[in-house]
């Protein structure tokens, strides 16, 4: 049976898993095996499962997107370059698809913590893990140092603007972009409001 090949790790780096759930990794392995029963899962594929906690995933949002809530967009000024990092020490594999720079594949074992990649032109770059589906995101790179990723409600500051007529682009994965003129004078807030609806 597909299932019984397929190699299981569980990983608990939170105390609380094994204090409330003694049995955790043995339901994760049960639930990994029944799922894949029906698929078509490779001869000698593992399974990584890590069961964390909230403050864990807070914790790594602050670091890494500078905000406690999740989120799967990464923005930077272009010509940045990006750290990526392997916290879990599970075997990931980053691949990049972008046209204005060159994409990237490449394999990151837990031994290889750090990858740095520098990103020269603006453009937004769709990013995945070829060892893990389910994990992908994007990375924003502007061509200007004023930006920012908007919070689970989708407001948005940017802070330091000095006055002067600008453009204001949006942009939303599976939305599109869109775009409004703006006007920032001394001493002022300005603001800008956007609704964005499926195309088509």
């Amino acid at each position: 049976m597909i299932a019984q090949e397929i190699a299981v790790e569980v990983m608990m780096p939170c105390p609380g898993w094994r204090r409330d759930c003694a049995d955790a990794a043995s339901l994760a392995d049960t639930a990994v095996r029944l799922t894949l029963e029906s698929c078509a899962a490779p001869q000698g594929s593992v399974v990584d499962v890590t069961l964390t906690d909230d403050s864990a995933q807070q914790a790594l949002n602050r670091i890494w997107r500078a905000t406690d809530a999740p989120t799967n967009v990464l923005a930077f000024p272009a010509g940045s370059t990006v750290k990526i990092v392997n916290s879990d020490g599970i075997l990931h594999n980053i691949h990049t698809y972008s046209t204005a720079n060159p994409s990237f594949n490449m394999a990151q074992p837990k031994f290889k913590k750090v990858i740095e990649q520098k990103i020269d032109q603006p453009e937004v770059i769709k990013v995945t893990c070829d060892a893990h589906g389910w994990m992908h995101g994007w990375w924003v790179a502007t061509d200007t140092p004023y930006y920012a990723v908007t919070d689970d409600k989708g407001n948005y500051s940017i802070a330091n603007v000095p006055p002067g007529d600008y453009t204001v682009e949006v942009w939303q994965e599976k939305l599109g972009t869109d775009d409004q003129k703006v006007s920032v004078k001394d001493g002022t807030t300005a603001t800008t409001n956007f609704s964005l609806k499926p195309k088509g």
